[in-house]
């Protein structure tokens, strides 16, 4: 396989995630719950934000808001847990 072939397959490639992405989270009402969706799926924030024609700060910042939500949210599931297991 040449350069250019390699060059058209990797193009090809591309296109066909972009169709399996659109179509994975077309009933994702949210953008914050298409990007979620997709980088549940360990696509990179720069692919991601190719896909949903947005920009990769973006889909930092809405990742990174999330996994601060998950955090805060088993804090406080172990925080009741303690105090329930110290009563």
């Amino acid at each position: 396989m040449d350069d250019k072939q390699f060059q058209e397959l990797k193009e090809t490639l591309v296109v066909i995630a972009k169709l399996l992405a659109a179509n994975f989270v077309r009933d994702k009402a949210s953008q914050k719950d298409q990007i979620l969706a997709l980088s549940s799926l360990r696509f990179t924030n720069s692919q991601v934000a190719e896909f949903l024609g947005t920009t990769s700060d973006i889909v930092r910042a809405t990742v990174n808001r999330e996994k601060g939500r998950r955090k805060g949210k088993q804090k406080d599931r172990r925080s009741a847990n303690s105090r329930t297991n110290f009563l």
